[in-house]
C-alpha cells in the first residue's frame, strides 16, 4: 500500500511541477510577444524619422526638430520597456537553474531544468546545441 501512496504522491508532485512549468512558459511567451510588439513600434518610429527626412530633403527644408525630438523620446521609452521585459526574461532561467535537478519528495523522478536561448529567449531542452527558433549556438555548461 505504501508503494501506491508514494507513487500517487510522486505523480501529484510531477503534475504540479508540469503545471507550474506550463504557466512559466505561457508567461514567457507573453513577454516575448510584448517585446516583439515594442520592437515593431520602434521600427515604425524609425521609418517615420526616415519619412520626415526624405520629405524635408525633397522640399529642401530642415526637418522639424520638435517632431524629431518627440519621436526620439518615444523610441527611448520603448527601448526602456524592452529592457524591463529582457530583465524579466533573463530572471526566469536563473531561477530554473537554481532549482535542484531532483525533487526531494520523489528522488527517483528527475526534474529537467528549463533552458532559454541566450539570443531570442526560446525555451530549449538542456541538451540543445542550437536554438530551434533562431539557430543561435548554445553555450555548454
Amino acid at each position: 500500500m505504501s508503494f501506491f501512496k508514494k507513487f500517487s504522491e510522486t505523480m501529484k508532485d510531477t503534475a504540479s511541477s508540469i503545471g507550474s512549468k506550463s504557466i512559466d512558459m505561457v508567461e514567457t511567451g507573453k513577454l516575448k510577444l510584448q517585446r516583439n510588439q515594442l520592437e515593431t513600434a520602434i521600427k515604425d518610429k524609425k521609418t517615420e524619422i526616415g519619412d520626415l527626412f526624405y520629405i524635408a530633403h525633397k522640399q529642401a527644408i530642415i526637418p522639424d526638430s520638435d517632431i524629431l525630438s518627440t519621436i526620439f523620446d518615444t523610441i527611448k521609452d520603448l527601448e526602456s520597456q524592452i529592457a524591463i521585459i529582457d530583465e524579466k526574461l533573463h530572471k526566469e532561467p536563473v531561477q530554473a537553474t537554481q532549482q535542484s535537478s531532483y525533487s526531494k519528495d520523489a528522488p527517483c523522478v528527475p526534474i529537467t531544468s528549463t533552458v532559454f536561448c541566450s539570443k531570442c529567449g526560446q525555451v530549449l531542452s538542456s541538451e540543445a546545441k542550437f536554438c530551434i527558433s533562431c539557430g543561435q549556438a548554445q553555450q555548454e555548461t
